[in-house]
Parts: structure tokens; sequence; C-alpha cells
């Protein structure tokens, strides 16, 4: 199970922080705006990077805070965008599989430290 977990992180994590870049440049990709836009998306996820690599039981509870952000917002804008609602939808995925492995990651890693 820990294992398996794990993994999830990793991958929701590096699945929606290449989303959301890959989002980000599909607005207008010759426009310097577009790379301001993703930088500014993926940075703060990206300060979340080497905790969640080394699997720090802090940086997943706190990433489950911060994914929230990230989730209320691709949902607003699936609402209030029909031409990005397809991007948005699958970063809302992205960012609620992330947030149920970091919610999960502490409880499992305690007990597999236990043993």
């Amino acid at each position: 199970m820990y294992k398996a977990l794990r993994v999830s992180v990793v991958a929701s994590y590096l699945g929606l922080v290449a989303w959301l870049a890959i989002w980000a440049l599909a607005i207008n990709p010759t426009m310097m705006s577009a790379w301001a836009l993703a930088a500014l998306w993926v940075l703060p996820l990206s300060l979340a990077a080497p905790g969640l690599l080394r699997g720090v039981v802090y940086t997943h509870s706190w990433m489950s805070l911060l994914v929230l952000f990230y989730f209320a917002f691709t949902l607003s804008e699936a609402v209030a965008s029909p031409a990005h609602r397809d991007y948005a939808l699958i970063a809302a995925m992205l960012s609620l599989w992330l947030f149920t492995a970091c919610v999960l990651y502490p409880k499992v890693a305690r007990r597999h430290a236990a043993h």
C-alpha cells in the first residue's frame, strides 16, 4: 500500500504540473504571456517537489491544502470558460487525485514507519 501510494502521489503531482503547463501554453503558445501564465500556475506546485519526491509527511500535508486552490480554480474555469472546459476538467481530476493521495499518505507513512 505504501509504495503504491508513493507512486500515486508522484504520478498525480507530475501529471498536474505537466497538464497545467500544457493548458497555459495551449491558450496562445506564441505570446509571452502564455509562458508567464504557465510559470505562475506551476511555481507554487514546484516548491513542494523536493519534499514530495523524498516522501516528507509534512510536505504532503500542506500540499493537500494547496492543491484545493487548484481544484477550485479548475472547476470554476470549467464552468466559466466553455472553450477551455476539457483542459479544466482534466486538471480538476488530476488535482483531486493529488489531494486524495496527499491526504492518505501521512497515515500510511506512519504505519509503514512503525513496522
